[in-house]
C-alpha cells in the first residue's frame, strides 16, 4: 500500500539514458493537497562530476502553458538542447495556473522546484550549488520574483521539500511584467476575460481598483534589494503586450541597490520575440550567460 497522506514531494527514480544524457521525466516536486502533483522534467549531460542546472518556468498570462511547450518563436525542445550542449543540466516546471490558486502560489511553486533540485541533488546529478532560473513572460515574471526573494520566509511558502535554501545563482527574464500598477495603467489588455479581467486581475483573484495592495504584492519592482541574484533582461523593443518600459525600469530599481543587472532591448520585435529575425541567437546569448555564472 502507497503511504498515506503523500509525502511532500517524490524522490527521483533511475532515469532514461541516451548516449549524450539521462531523462528524469515527470519527478513529483510538489505533492499538494487538493491539488495535483506538480511535476518537473529534468535532463543532464553525461559528465564525470555535477553541472550546474538551468530550470525553465513557462510563459502564458499566467493561466495558459505548460513545462513541454515553448513560445511560436522558438524550435521544439531548442531551448533544452542548448542548455546541454552548454555542459549544463535542464529542468523545466508544471506550476499552478491562475485558475487554479492565485498568487502567491506560483512563486511558491517555483521554490519548492528550487528546493527540490537542491535537497534532490545528489540523484539528480547536478550541483545544487548552481542553480539558475530562466523564464518567459508570466514565467519571467516569476523567475524574477524568485531571484529577488531567496531564502525569504514571506515568500518561501510551505511545500514540497523544506528546509533547504531556495537561494539561485543566476537568473534570465524574458520580457516579464515586473509591475502590474503601470503595466495596467496602459492600454487595454486582449488577454482579458470575458468579464474584462485582465492576466494579472485573475493572477491576484481580484480588481485592481479594489485591491490595489494585492496587485503592489504580487509586483516583483516592489521587492528590489541588494540581496537579488544577478539577472539578465531581454525585452523587445515594440512589445505591445508587455512594454520595453517594464524591463527598463526594473534594471533602473536594481542598479540602484546594487545588484547586478545587464539589459538587453530587441529592436523590432515584439512580445515572445515576435518580428525578430534572429531568436537563435538570443537564445544562445541567454545561455552563455547562464554558462559564465554556472558552470566550473
Amino acid at each position: 500500500m502507497s503511504k498515506w497522506p503523500p509525502d511532500p514531494f517524490v524522490a527521483p527514480t533511475d532515469p532514461l539514458t541516451t548516449p549524450s544524457s539521462r531523462f528524469f521525466r515527470e519527478l513529483h516536486y510538489s505533492v499538494i493537497k487538493g491539488y495535483r502533483p506538480l511535476t518537473m522534467d529534468v535532463w543532464t549531460p553525461l559528465a564525470e562530476k555535477p553541472m550546474g542546472v538551468v530550470l525553465w518556468v513557462h510563459g502564458g498570462a499566467f493561466f495558459y502553458g505548460d513545462r513541454i511547450t515553448l513560445p511560436g518563436t522558438l524550435f521544439p525542445n531548442q531551448l533544452r538542447d542548448t542548455v546541454l550542449e552548454a555542459g549544463l543540466a535542464f529542468a523545466s516546471i508544471d506550476y499552478r495556473l491562475s485558475g487554479e490558486c492565485v498568487f502567491p502560489g506560483q512563486l511558491h511553486d517555483v521554490k519548492a522546484a528550487i528546493r527540490y533540485l537542491r535537497h534532490c541533488a545528489r540523484d539528480l546529478g547536478i550541483n545544487g550549488d548552481r542553480i539558475g532560473l530562466w523564464g518567459e513572460s508570466a514565467g519571467g515574471h516569476l523567475v524574477a520574483f524568485a531571484a529577488l526573494t531567496g531564502d525569504d520566509p514571506a515568500h518561501e511558502g510551505t511545500t514540497g521539500a523544506l528546509g533547504v535554501s531556495s537561494a539561485v545563482t543566476c537568473c534570465v527574464d524574458w520580457y516579464g511584467p515586473v509591475d502590474f500598477e503601470t503595466l495596467l495603467q496602459g492600454p487595454p489588455n486582449p488577454n482579458a476575460d470575458e468579464l474584462g479581467r485582465t492576466p494579472e486581475e485573475l493572477l491576484i483573484g481580484a480588481l485592481a481598483d479594489e485591491r490595489p495592495d494585492l496587485l503592489a504584492a504580487a509586483s516583483p519592482i516592489n521587492f528590489v534589494s541588494s540581496r537579488g541574484a544577478p539577472m539578465l533582461l531581454m525585452h523587445g523593443e515594440d512589445d505591445s503586450l508587455v512594454p520595453v518600459s517594464q524591463s527598463q525600469d526594473f534594471a533602473a530599481a536594481l542598479t540602484n541597490v546594487g545588484v547586478e543587472v545587464e539589459l538587453v532591448t530587441v529592436p523590432g520585435a515584439n512580445h515572445i520575440f515576435m518580428g525578430y529575425p534572429d531568436v537563435t541567437s538570443l537564445v544562445h546569448q541567454s545561455v552563455a550567460y547562464l554558462r559564465s555564472r554556472l558552470a566550473d
